[in-house]
């Protein structure tokens, strides 16, 4: 009999007992369990909750004194602290959710659809180069076509003029208007349909845009970097000594109450 030390775990599509987190992370026990082992927490955040609306009272039209500044600004270090601690215990309950969540999303993306998503896009980027070659052939053929027309409609134009014939006028006014409608019809291949009934059209992606000249662009769609003149109020000296050196910005800093 094989040493259990020895023996192997089991390997992809061994299925004899499902896994079942669910159960394991049942949510109403999860949350049970929570308020037991935060007890303390919910306390201390009762205190201070209370402490509080004591406090909103007071100073419901405002902060009066630098007494009561004062008062504030230790109010906020407790709150500080207990934000912290909350936040801390938090972490370290998580930290194995997290842990236990990369693991199943490597397993499934990296073991079972990694795989699959790189074989699609794959296969799509070729049916998507086969439909573009087959819509710019089309157009050649309809730019053609319509060259054809636009040709006839000066032929008939001429002969209308040499043989002042309204009717071959007017028949080339319709040539011409042939010529236009073929070159602005739109080009899409026809939707193919394969022997397991899959049908394979064409889609317009939604639009995109290249600027090809910016000097060009209207400034009604030119856009403020406001990070590149944020790092530039950090780094210019003459900003910081109250100039304002870019012509249409105003650069300011407002003053906030701090706890130390």
């Amino acid at each position: 009999m094989a040493d259990a030390a020895t023996v192997a775990p089991p390997g992809p599509g061994h299925n004899s007992q499902r896994l079942n987190l669910a159960q394991a992370l049942d949510p109403e026990q999860l949350l049970a369990d929570l308020q037991a082992d935060t007890l303390d927490l919910f306390r201390r955040t009762e205190e201070l909750t209370a402490a509080f609306q004591r406090f909103d009272e007071l100073t419901k039209n405002g902060i009066a004194s630098e007494e009561v500044l004062g008062r504030a600004g230790d109010f906020v270090r407790q709150l500080t602290a207990q934000l912290s601690t909350v936040d801390a215990r938090r972490t370290a309950v998580k930290a194995p959710v997290l842990a236990a969540q990369r693991t199943i999303d490597g397993f499934f993306g990296r073991d079972l659809a990694d795989p699959l998503r790189t074989a699609k896009d794959a296969v799509t980027k070729r049916m998507d180069a086969f439909v573009q070659r087959q819509q710019a052939e089309a157009r050649r053929v309809a730019q053609e076509a319509a060259e054809r027309q636009r040709a006839e409609a000066a032929r008939l134009a001429a002969e209308a003029e040499r043989q002042a014939s309204s009717q071959l006028l007017d028949a080339a006014v319709e040539a011409e208007e042939r010529a236009e409608a073929i070159a602005a019809a739109p080009v899409a291949p026809a939707p193919v349909r394969s022997d397991y009934g899959t049908t394979v059209h064409t889609r317009k992606t939604p639009w995109k845009v290249r600027v090809t000249d910016i000097g060009k662009v209207p400034t009604q769609y030119l856009l403020i970097n406001e990070q590149v003149l944020l790092a530039t109020a950090k780094t210019d000296p003459r900003i910081a000594g109250g100039e304002q050196p870019i012509p249409g910005v105003e650069f300011y800093r407002e003053l906030k109450a701090g706890v130390r």
